[in-house]
C-alpha cells in the first residue's frame, strides 16, 4: 500500500512458498477495488489486476480465495474460451492466468506472432 501511495504503478509481491503472497494480495486487491482506485486517481472506475501464476493449480486457488469480490469482477483467462469467444476477455477487475497463457500465440500478422497479452488494451 506504501508503494501505491508514492505512486507506484506495478508492484511484484515475491515471497517463499507458503508464506501468504495469496492472502497478502486479496488485502491490496480489496483495498484498492473498494476505494476505486485507478490510474488517473479520479474513483471513477474500479481498478484493473493481473493475478499471474506459474502454474493453473495456483492460479485456480487464488480465484477462488477471491471469493468475496462481486462475480462480475474476476475472470479467469482461459485459452479455449478466448478461441471460443474470438478475442480477449476484459470485462472484468480482477484477472487470473499463468504466465503462459498471456504468450501464447493468438495469431500471425505480417509475419510476426501476435500474443494474448498483446491483445489487452493499454491503460494509461
Amino acid at each position: 500500500m506504501e508503494a501505491i501511495a508514492k505512486g507506484k504503478q506495478r508492484i511484484l509481491l515475491t515471497l517463499a512458498t507458503g508464506t501468504g503472497k495469496t492472502a497478502i494480495a486479496f488485502q491490496i486487491a480489496w483495498k484498492l477495488f473498494q476505494t476505486r482506485w485507478n490510474l488517473q486517481r479520479d474513483g471513477s472506475r474500479r481498478p484493473r489486476i493481473l493475478f499471474l501464476a506459474d502454474r493453473n493449480i495456483l492460479a485456480n486457488q487464488a480465484y477462488n480465495s477471491f471469493s468475496s469480490f462481486p462475480e462480475d469482477a474476476l475472470v479467469r483467462i482461459k485459452p479455449g474460451e478466448i478461441k471460443k469467444q474470438g478475442k480477449v476477455p476484459t470485462n472484468g477487475s480482477i484477472f487470473f492466468t499463468i504466465f503462459r497463457r498471456l504468450w501464447l500465440r493468438a495469431k500471425w500478422m505480417i509475419g510476426k506472432p501476435i500474443t494474448y497479452f498483446g491483445e489487452y488494451p493499454v491503460i494509461i
